[in-house]
């Protein structure tokens, strides 16, 4: 640069030229004021990589043990649709969702990002020379995961790893 302060590789054009390219642009800055402190950091995350599988705003009706609620059909391109089932399905289908103790469900995002798979993730394999992906996991249960990520059965006991753990919920008396 002019006042040798930063060197830019070879080949890199020159600061001005690059500038005049970047100033050619319209940029649009969106700046939040910082997170404060740890707590707000997480309520940030949490809020972000945990959210509930369908908000309250997908909701229409819950009445006559049914329940309506907006959904993307990805069949038809995303397209908003309302679909009624019954309170047994809404729960079963909902209950897919929620993970076992011990497990955090993380949001994708960059090459990951379900919008993604099929453009840059693939880019990215080709980039690195990798021919193919192995999902080593795909497909398993949350216990087949649980076994394969931890080495161990979850309802083994782990003092003797013969018995078989079983849980119970032990009320104390009223009073």
């Amino acid at each position: 640069m002019d006042e040798n302060k930063l060197k830019l590789p070879n080949g890199f054009p020159k600061f001005q030229i690059l500038k005049e390219k970047l100033y050619e642009k319209n940029w649009n800055v969106y700046a939040k004021k910082a997170l404060r402190g740890i707590n707000s950091v997480l309520a940030y995350l949490g809020r972000y990589t945990h959210r509930v599988a369908i908000s309250n705003s997908r909701l229409v009706a819950i009445e006559n043990g049914k329940v309506t609620f907006r959904y993307k059909n990805y069949r038809k391109r995303g397209k908003q649709e309302i679909i009624t089932i019954s309170c047994m399905e809404f729960t079963r289908r909902f209950m897919m969702h929620v993970l076992p103790k011990g497990f955090y469900k993380i949001r994708y995002y960059g090459i990951l990002a379900t919008a993604n798979i099929k453009t840059k993730r693939q880019q990215a394999i080709a980039l690195i020379g990798k021919t193919t992906w192995l999902p080593v996991l795909e497909g398993l249960t949350a216990y087949e995961v649980y076994r394969a990520l931890r080495g161990n059965d979850p309802i083994r006991c782990q003092k003797c790893n013969k018995g078989v753990l079983l849980r119970y919920k032990i009320e104390s008396p009223p009073g």
